[in-house]
């Protein structure tokens, strides 16, 4: 099998040729895997004629012949090669040379990028110190990331995770953000503005509940900054 290289700028193009013996060889092998399974009235797999074979299946073997050479072709080419692909090739069949098969596959390459004056910059090299107390908020933080959690039914207190879904109404409208589905609530973690987690202590799974909220002077949404909201646990 040859294989020729074609140079581009970031794009690569090998040219594959099949030697009519090689393929020859391998639609043989490709029938003969066929001839094992194939179903054919008259005849039980594996007593198949090879003529019968190359009538009902040829076309199978030859495709599925070629689809592996071309692969080997190439797989064998870029493994002789510098190059290495950043994409899928691009394969298309040229002219033959005489009895060979001739394919070209395209593929693109990532450009050579050259630095320069990296002997010219300077890092200053922080001066880092972990204390204990680093360690012990790095362990917590952690141990918070890995639990797990179990189903009770008594109220809901400091700690606990609660499940939600809220709705709230700005002046009897929903605002931007204003409802929730299958929200999970720490209590005590300040997942929420404080108005509205406190509203979130003593309730059982299965309570509803309608309360207001007093949005903070200084929220980040002007639309509810200082604003009382009427929200429903549903």
């Amino acid at each position: 099998m040859k294989k020729k290289q074609l140079m581009n700028e970031l794009e690569k193009s090998v040219v594959i040729e099949i030697p009519k013996d090689s393929l020859d060889e391998k639609i043989e092998s490709k029938l003969i895997s066929i001839g094992k399974k194939a179903k054919i009235k008259g005849f039980r797999p594996g007593k198949i004629p090879n003529s019968v074979l190359k009538k009902y299946h040829g076309s199978e073997a030859y495709q599925d012949a070629i689809s592996d050479l071309i692969q080997v072709g190439y797989a064998e080419t870029i493994k002789e090669s510098n190059h290495d692909p950043i994409s899928p090739p691009n394969i298309k069949p040229i002219e033959n040379n005489g009895d060979n098969l001739r394919f070209e596959a395209t593929f693109e390459i990532l450009p050579d990028i050259e630095l320069k004056g990296l002997d010219k910059i300077s890092i200053n090299r922080p001066d880092v110190k972990i204390t204990s107390q680093d360690i012990d908020n790095m362990l917590e933080k952690l141990r918070k990331q890995k639990r797990t959690w179990k189903k009770i039914d008594t109220k809901s207190i400091e700690g606990n995770q609660i499940n939600i879904d809220f709705i709230g109404n700005l002046n009897g409208e929903i605002f931007e953000g204003g409802e929730g589905k299958a929200v999970n609530v720490v209590l005590g973690e300040k997942q929420m503005i404080p108005e509205f987690e406190k509203a979130l202590y003593g309730l059982k799974t299965g309570d509803k509940k309608s309360f207001k909220v007093k949005f903070p002077n200084d929220y980040h949404s002007k639309e509810l900054s200082g604003k009382k909201v009427d929200f429903d646990l549903t």
